[in-house]
C-alpha cells in the first residue's frame, strides 16, 4: 500500500503550483495526446470494410471517446481555475482603509481638517490602486490564439475588477465618500473619475464572460472534440449564436470586438486541420484513410466560410441588424489556402490509388513480368518522399512559392511514370499469356478508378486481345490438326466417346473465351473483330464434322450388326466350370461393344 503513496513536503505557496504543474505537464498532454491518437484514426476507420462485429466495437470506443473528451474539457477548465486562483493571491488588489475610527456622526467629522486630510490621501491611494489595476488589465492580452483563451481573458479580468467594485460598496468606503462629500473636497471628483471608468470596464467584462459563456460549448467542440464530424456539426449552430451575440451584445457588436473573436475561430479549425492533416505523418498512412481525412478536413474549412456568408446574408436580410462587413482576408485567408493544401494532397492519394489499382496481381498474371510491375511501384512509393521530406509548414502561406515547386514536381514525376507504365502496357500486350485472362482485366479496369491517360491506354488494347485469340485459335487448330488421326484418349475410354470428348474439350476452349467477347458491344464488329470470328468458325466447322463423321460411323456400324450381337450368347460355361465371356466375329470389348454406352448427343455450334 504505501508503494501506492507519494511523500514529501510542500510550503504553503508551492502547493498549487505543484498541482498546476502537474495538471499542465502530466494529464493534460497525456490526455490531448490520446484525443490526437484517437482523432486520426477515428475518421479512417469507418470504412465500408468494417465487419458488425467492428461495428459494435467501435460504437463501446465511441463512448469511451465521448467521455475521455469530456474529462479533458473539465480537467482543463480545472487547470484554469488554478491558474486564475494563483495570479489572484499572487496580485491580490485590496484598498487600504484607512486607521482612523470613524464614528457615525459624518457633520463632525467632517469638521476635523486632521481627519479631512487623512482620508483625502486614503482617497488618493484608492485611486492610484484602481488606476494602476486598470492599467494593468488593459495592458494585459488573451493567453493563447484559440477561442478558450479569450474567455479565460475576459474571466480574468471580470474577476478582478469585481473584487475591486465589491470593496467600493464597503460600508468604511461609502463613509469616507460621505465625510468627503460634506467638505465638498476638490479629491472627489478625480476619485469618481477613476471609479466610473473601473465599474465601465467592469460592466463590460461581466457582459462579455456572460455572452461568451453562451458560445463555450461551442469553443470547447472545436478545441476538443472527437473528430471532423462533431465540428461539421458545430460550426451552423456557432455562427447562429455569433449572430444572436452580435444582436443582443453591447460590446461584441462592433467590428473591434467580433473580427478578433471570428479570427480566433478561424485559427482553432487551421490549428486542427494541421494537427490531422500533419504532411510527415499521414502520407505513411493507406490512400483511402488519406483521402477521408483530407475531404474531412476541407469540407470544415470550406464550411466555416460558405456557413459566414448564409449567416451574413440572413442579417442583411433582416435589414434592423448592422451588416457583416468584417475583413475577409484576416477571416479566410488562411483557411482557404490550407484548403487548397488539403486538396493537393488528396491529390497524391488519389494518384497513390489510382497507380496501386494498375499495376496489381491482375495485371502481372496477365502480362507475366512480376519484376518490372514491382519496380513500377517502388517509383510510386517514392512519389511522396519528397513531400514527407519537406523542410517547411505546407499550410503557412509564406511557403506557398516552395509548396508549388514540391507538387509540381511531384506532378512531373506521375507523368514519367505515366509514360513508362503506358510502353510496359504497349510491351505487355504484344506477348500476352491469355487473351481472355487480358479480356477479365479490362473489364475489371471499367469499374476501378485509374489513371485516365493508362485507362484509355488499355481501353485501345482490345485489338491486341483480339490478336492473341486469334493465335489461340491457330494453336488450337493446329493440336486439332496433329492428333485428330489417333487422338489421346483417357486409359479405358472408348476410342470414339474419346475421340469427340477430347475434341470437344479443344473447342470448348476458345468457344468460352469467344462468348465473353460478346459481352461487349461492337468488339467482333470491327474489322479485326470478323477476321477473328472469321478464323474461329471456320475451325469450329471443320471440328464438328470431324465429330460428326465419327458419330455417323459409329452409328452405321451398330446399326448393322446390332441383331448379330443381340443374338449371340454373352456367357459360356467352361469346361472348369467358371463363366467366359465369348467374342466372335469382327467386333470386340474395344469397339462398338464399349462405345455403346458412351452415346452423347452431339453439340452445336
Amino acid at each position: 500500500m504505501p508503494k501506492l503513496f507519494e511523500f514529501g513536503s510542500l510550503n504553503e505557496n508551492a502547493t498549487l503550483l505543484t498541482l498546476d504543474q502537474v495538471l499542465q505537464n502530466v494529464y493534460l498532454p497525456i490526455l490531448s495526446y490520446s484525443g490526437t491518437r484517437s482523432e486520426q484514426g477515428a475518421d479512417s476507420a469507418t470504412t465500408a470494410e468494417e465487419t458488425p462485429r467492428r461495428g459494435s466495437m467501435g460504437e463501446a470506443s465511441k463512448g469511451r471517446v465521448v467521455i475521455r473528451d469530456e474529462f479533458l474539457i473539465n480537467l482543463q477548465k480545472f487547470a484554469n481555475h488554478i491558474g486564475r486562483t494563483m495570479q489572484q493571491l499572487a496580485g491580490d488588489i485590496r484598498l487600504v482603509m484607512s486607521d482612523l475610527v470613524l464614528t457615525d456622526d459624518i457633520s463632525e467629522l467632517a469638521r476635523n481638517p486632521e481627519i479631512v486630510a487623512s482620508l483625502e490621501q486614503t482617497l488618493h491611494d484608492w485611486e492610484v490602486t484602481m488606476a494602476s489595476a486598470l492599467e494593468q488589465q488593459l495592458n494585459h492580452t488573451p493567453q493563447g490564439n484559440g477561442t478558450l483563451a479569450e474567455m479565460d481573458f475576459w474571466r480574468e479580468r471580470n474577476a478582478t475588477l469585481s473584487a475591486l467594485v465589491e470593496q467600493l460598496k464597503r460600508p468604511l468606503v461609502e463613509k469616507v465618500i460621505a465625510i468627503l462629500s460634506q467638505t465638498s473636497s476638490d479629491s472627489l471628483s478625480t476619485f469618481e473619475y477613476h471609479k466610473n471608468e473601473l465599474t465601465k470596464y467592469y460592466v463590460e467584462a461581466k457582459d462579455n464572460v456572460r455572452f461568451l459563456l453562451t458560445l463555450e460549448r461551442h469553443f470547447k467542440n472545436l478545441a476538443h472534440g472527437a473528430n471532423f464530424k462533431v465540428i461539421l456539426e458545430t460550426i451552423p449552430s456557432l455562427m447562429n449564436a455569433l449572430r444572436m451575440v452580435w444582436i443582443i451584445s453591447r460590446h461584441y457588436n462592433r467590428d473591434e470586438r467580433m473580427v478578433p473573436l471570428m479570427e480566433r475561430i478561424a485559427w482553432e479549425l487551421a490549428e486542427r486541420v494541421a494537427k490531422v492533416v500533419n504532411i510527415r505523418t499521414i502520407l505513411k498512412e493507406s490512400p483511402a484513410t488519406i483521402k477521408v481525412k483530407t475531404s474531412e478536413a476541407k469540407r470544415t474549412l470550406n464550411q466555416w466560410k460558405e456557413t459566414y456568408f448564409e449567416t451574413r446574408a440572413k442579417i442583411e436580410a433582416s435589414g434592423r441588424d448592422a451588416r457583416w462587413e468584417f475583413d475577409r482576408k484576416r477571416l479566410f485567408e488562411r483557411t482557404d489556402y490550407m484548403a487548397t493544401i488539403c486538396e493537393d494532397i488528396h491529390e497524391v492519394a488519389q494518384v497513390l490509388e489510382e497507380f496501386y489499382n494498375i499495376f496489381g496481381p491482375e495485371l502481372k498474371a496477365v502480362t507475366g513480368d512480376p519484376k518490372r510491375i514491382e519496380d513500377v511501384v517502388k517509383r510510386v512509393d517514392g512519389l511522396v518522399k519528397p513531400l514527407e521530406n519537406v523542410s517547411f509548414d505546407p499550410f503557412n502561406l509564406r511557403h506557398s512559392t516552395s509548396w508549388r515547386s514540391v507538387m509540381d514536381r511531384f506532378r512531373r514525376e506521375v507523368g514519367a511514370i505515366e509514360n513508362e507504365a503506358k510502353h510496359f502496357i504497349d510491351d505487355s500486350f504484344q506477348t500476352l499469356r491469355s487473351a481472355e485472362g487480358a479480356f477479365d482485366m479490362l473489364q475489371n479496369f471499367k469499374h476501378i478508378r485509374s489513371r485516365d491517360a493508362i485507362n484509355s491506354q488499355m481501353m485501345r488494347k482490345f485489338n491486341d486481345i483480339l490478336l492473341q485469340f486469334g493465335k489461340e485459335v491457330d494453336v488450337i487448330f493446329a493440336l486439332f490438326k496433329a492428333g485428330h488421326v489417333s487422338p489421346p484418349v483417357y486409359k479405358n475410354q472408348p476410342p470414339v466417346a474419346g475421340a469427340i470428348g477430347w475434341e470437344r474439350s479443344l473447342f470448348y476452349r476458345i468457344k468460352h473465351t469467344i462468348l465473353r467477347f460478346q459481352e461487349i458491344d461492337d468488339m467482333l464488329n470491327s474489322d479485326q473483330g470478323k477476321l477473328v470470328s472469321k478464323k474461329y468458325l471456320s475451325v469450329a466447322r471443320l471440328m464438328k464434322q470431324y465429330e460428326d463423321k465419327k458419330f455417323e460411323l459409329w452409328r452405321e456400324q451398330v446399326e448393322t450388326h446390332l441383331l448379330s450381337y443381340l443374338k449371340r450368347n454373352l456367357l459360356t460355361r467352361s469346361s472348369t466350370g467358371s463363366a467366359t465371356t465369348r467374342s466372335g466375329g469382327h467386333t470386340t470389348k474395344d469397339d462398338v461393344g464399349a462405345d455403346d454406352d458412351h452415346i452423347s448427343p452431339v453439340h452445336s455450334k
